[in-house]
């Protein structure tokens, strides 16, 4: 009931207010309404600011995991004396056989 009595009391306002003032009624009414829409405006951009550093600090997170698995891959890619003893086993084997066949 309060909210048509407000409603009701507004109209009755404008009936008798002048051309002067329904003006500036008018230009309050946009100025609200423009007002409202810079708050939430700065909402959205507050949520967009909170997003933003979140994805900032889950960014950080991935680099360092990222840094962490590459050194990872470089340990495990690293040339490893395996091969190279692998090749110098063979040599030795061939030169047996060869000194063995000679002989």
């Amino acid at each position: 009931s309060s909210g048509i009595n407000a409603e009701y009391g507004h109209k009755l306002k404008c009936f008798f207010e002048t051309p002067e003032q329904a003006e500036q009624r008018k230009r309050d009414e946009k100025m609200d309404v423009k007002i409202d829409n810079l708050k939430d405006a700065a909402k959205v951009i507050d949520e967009m600011k909170s997003k933003i550093e979140l994805l900032k600090q889950q960014n950080a997170k991935l680099n360092i995991s990222l840094t962490e698995t590459q050194k990872q891959l470089d340990i495990a890619l690293k040339p490893s004396q395996f091969p190279s003893l692998l090749l110098y086993t063979f040599i030795a084997l061939l030169g047996w056989l060869f000194a063995k066949f000679i002989m």
